[in-house]
């Protein structure tokens, strides 16, 4: 008896299950599927959070273009959903690796071939699209963007007669004196212990590939074939970078926001939202801080090159969706100013002002309730990132970065030596997975 059906209808469905498990239809139960279009939408948020979305899809997006969209809050990875066949037709907050490495395997479907396209991404910031770019095609709608700015308390600078570091050899002049009086200073670093942190890119971890394109100098070679970390440039930034752990005794981890509130820690280089955890979690010292922007190297003309490198997420949709018009119209609805907007107002109504929301739309962002001086830092600052590309293998990139970092800085090994060592090992993991996916 031939028994191949039933083993592979029973193999889809466990798979259908398991997906399954991982997911909540957050569908409204009063919500009538009476549109002549329908969608499916995989988020992995909180349930408040959900809610407003469901709130605005019902009242707004489904009235406005007659399509329903399933809202299901889900664990599960699109990989899964591809391989069983049940998956989305689009989905939010994608983290920064997950877009190409889907578009690498052929599971999301190029944004570009939709005509109109190039006017959507005006929404955003001319280079927010580069991390989902993959072989000429862009597979994301960046939904949220990030990125670092400088806090630092006011009261205790006046107190010590310090200025505000425009320059790093400032930053490090500035923390010497506040180092002397007992005092600590913070710089971003995400120690990587599971594949969640790697898949925020290697931008959001920590500040040396910002120190590094400071310096004029990128990640990757221009062919995206390679790194360029074994650089005399990138090496002799590795080097900088852990000093400030090993020479100036930064502290590697630390609760930034309880330190800086009671004054242990009056500088700090941190992602932006820490000004809405500020804003609303420590009224007592509303009057005693403020934000600025991140330092940079002095160039021979004397302007301050303060670049960064950012971090965000992104809106896809997948290749194996059979309602791919109705999919582009919902990301382009959900990128919007409108609804960034809208949606940000109300998370911070049912929330408050610490789950604020880091639009990547521009318009939306500007206007949030921030205050024209803070406004207008942020998108000084803003006009500053410049993304770092996606590559095959590039998870690697991340975790080679802390190994060394941590080797050198724990173990007390040499800068230099570490780099090389786990650089190479990156080095190998990239030209294994172009070859595998017979990437030019």
């Amino acid at each position: 008896e031939d028994t191949t059906g039933g083993v592979w209808d029973q193999i889809t469905y466990s798979a259908n299950r398991f997906i399954a498990s991982f997911m909540s239809d957050y569908t409204n139960e009063n919500f009538e599927k009476d549109h002549s279009e329908e969608i499916t939408l995989w988020i992995n948020w909180g349930r408040d959070q959900a809610k407003v979305l469901n709130y605005l899809v019902q009242s707004d997006f489904s009235m406005k273009f007659d399509t329903n969209v399933n809202i299901r809050i889900t664990n599960a990875t699109i990989q899964h959903a591809v391989l069983s066949g049940a998956g989305p037709d689009c989905a939010l907050h994608l983290s920064r690796t997950e877009p190409m490495n889907l578009a690498m395997r052929g599971a999301v479907y190029d944004l570009r071939s939709f005509d109109d396209c190039d006017d959507v991404m005006k929404r955003f910031m001319p280079s927010s699209g580069i991390p989902y770019e993959f072989q000429g095609g862009l597979y994301a709608l960046p939904d949220t963007q990030s990125f670092f700015m400088m806090f630092y308390r006011t009261d205790i600078f006046e107190q010590l007669g310090l200025s505000v570091p425009k320059t790093w050899d400032d930053f490090i002049s500035v923390s010497s004196i506040l180092m002397r009086k007992n005092m600590q200073v913070g710089l971003p670093y995400t120690q990587i212990t599971e594949m969640t942190q790697v898949n925020l890119g290697v931008g959001a971890l920590n500040i040396f590939p910002t120190l590094l394109i400071q310096k004029g100098k990128s990640i990757y070679n221009e062919r995206l074939s390679a790194t360029n970390l074994l650089s005399p440039t990138s090496v002799e930034t590795f080097v900088e970078w852990t000093d400030y752990y090993n020479k100036y005794n930064f502290p590697i981890t630390y609760d930034f926001f309880n330190r800086f509130r009671v004054g242990l820690m009056p500088l700090g280089i941190q992602s932006y939202v820490m000004y809405a955890t500020l804003s609303a979690a420590a009224p007592e010292i509303s009057n005693y801080w403020k934000m600025a922007p991140i330092p940079g190297y002095e160039q021979p003309d004397g302007s301050i090159r303060n670049v960064e490198a950012g971090g965000g997420t992104g809106a896809v949709i997948l290749k194996q969706s059979k309602n791919k018009d109705a999919a582009w119209k919902f990301i382009k609805w959900w990128t919007s100013a409108d609804v960034q907007y809208r949606y940000g107002s109300e998370v911070e109504t049912l929330l408050g002002m610490a789950a604020r929301n880091l639009t990547a739309n521009v318009e939306a962002l500007k206007r949030l309730p921030w205050g024209s001086e803070t406004l207008s830092l942020l998108i000084d600052q803003w006009e500053q990132v410049e993304e770092i590309p996606q590559v095959p293998g590039g998870y690697f990139v991340s975790r080679v970065v802390d190994q060394a970092f941590w080797n050198t800085v724990n173990a007390k090994e040499d800068a230099k030596d570490m780099l090389m060592k786990w650089v190479t090992i990156a080095e190998s993991e990239i030209a294994r997975k172009r070859k595998q996916y017979n990437v030019e």
